[in-house]
């Protein structure tokens, strides 16, 4: 069963961002400078998962925001590379009511991304690496994704996928993601709102 959620419970929001990336102990976020516990961070009653992150960018640009087999990087940089996918995603017409799926091994990459998508105005759906292929293609068939990002070694192992839908690999796209504006879309252009759809499960 396929479950739609929305991000309008702000503490689950953080909960989300921490927990929904298939984190290990090889892997951290530092999702406290967002809480909704922290009064002094401003936050609306509209407020959607993009601004929760962007809340703790803009107060903590230099601290370090995630850390992974010996890489890392500052909310300021993580910001930055999810707003590169976001763009990227957006000029292959990806916008809100859209749902995008992601099939990565756990990287700083797949934080991006996930952001990315959310940036993006769209919901993301995450498959989870250890699935076989053929059961990753049906999750993905049954949730209406629009496109799903992967690797190239995980895609060798996929059927046809639906007509209309994109496939997206990570490794030719990188320099083209690379060169993106690392701008934030704005709610002008996403056209989020706090009843937006933020993931499937």
């Amino acid at each position: 069963m396929l479950v739609a959620m929305r991000s309008t419970d702000r503490r689950r929001a953080i909960q989300l961002l921490q927990s929904m990336l298939f984190m290990d102990a090889s892997q951290q976020f530092d999702g406290n400078a967002s809480d909704p516990t922290d009064s002094s961070v401003q936050l609306s009653a509209g407020d959607v998962l993009p601004d929760l992150f962007e809340a703790s960018v803009d107060r903590h640009r230099e601290r370090i925001a995630i850390e992974c087999a010996g890489a890392s990087l500052t909310y300021a940089e993580l910001d930055a590379a999810a707003n590169r996918w976001a763009n990227w995603l957006r000029q292959r017409g990806v916008r809100r009511g859209m749902r995008v799926a992601f099939w990565l091994p756990r990287s700083i990459e797949v934080h991006a991304v996930l952001l990315g998508v959310l940036k993006s105005g769209a919901s993301y759906v995450p498959l989870d690496t250890e699935y076989p292929p053929d059961r990753v293609q049906f999750i993905f068939e049954n949730s209406g994704a629009a496109a799903l990002i992967t690797n190239e070694q995980l895609a060798a192992g996929l059927h046809d996928l639906p007509t209309g839908v994109s496939l997206h690999v990570v490794e030719p796209v990188r320099t083209d993601v690379a060169a993106q504006p690392q701008t934030r879309p704005t709610r002008t252009e996403t056209g989020l709102t706090a009843d937006a759809e933020a993931y499937v499960i």
